[in-house]
């Protein structure tokens, strides 16, 4: 049989550490964009870390508030540095963080053939960093056939016919992308 064993608010510590995640997350999707998370995992660990100092500052009252022993305000300092500590390794090389997660893998997007024949290489060098920060920003475009995907793909096909000098700014994947996210069709 399974039970808790807790004293003051001490049984409130995982739910309060995870509210701070999910809460950020969801502030971050509120403001940003519903893909934003995914794109930066360091949302979630700062809203880990924020959860945890919560915890560390109730547990620091007066009152005894453990869970199976342990003291709240314990639980919320190793959430704080846990948090903390992923944020800031997260932020500093997002590429690290992919490699740690299985995703499906993702499809790189390349739709400028022969851009490098007819643009200098720098130019076709920078469309290829937009199309990877596109990707990284919103991953769903990256796998093939998803809706995020489509859309872009059909957005692209309509200003390819109509606005075709929208593709000399060498960031068009970007912008593309944020305008895909922004419900545009």
């Amino acid at each position: 049989m399974f039970y808790v064993r807790w004293s003051g608010y001490g049984i409130f510590a995982p739910l309060i550490i995870a509210a701070g995640g999910f809460g950020a997350m969801a502030a971050a999707r509120a403001l940003y964009g519903p893909m934003f998370p995914t794109g930066h995992p360091w949302v979630l660990w700062s809203g880990i870390g924020l959860g945890g100092f919560v915890c560390w500052r109730i547990g620091s009252s007066q009152r005894a508030h453990t869970l199976y022993g342990i003291p709240m305000h314990a639980c919320g300092l190793v959430a704080m540095l846990a948090g903390l500590f992923f944020a800031v390794m997260v932020a500093a090389d997002p590429a690290a963080f992919d490699k740690l997660r299985s995703r499906p893998n993702r499809v790189a997007i390349n739709l400028t053939p022969g851009a490098t024949a007819v643009s200098p290489q720098g130019f076709a060098q920078a469309v290829a960093a937009s199309e990877q920060t596109a990707v990284r920003l919103y991953p769903a475009l990256g796998v093939a056939g998803s809706d995020f995907n489509t859309r872009f793909l059909a957005l692209h096909k309509r200003y390819s016919a109509e606005q075709p000098a929208y593709f000399n700014d060498p960031n068009w994947p970007v912008t593309l992308a944020r305008e895909v996210a922004a419900g545009a069709r």
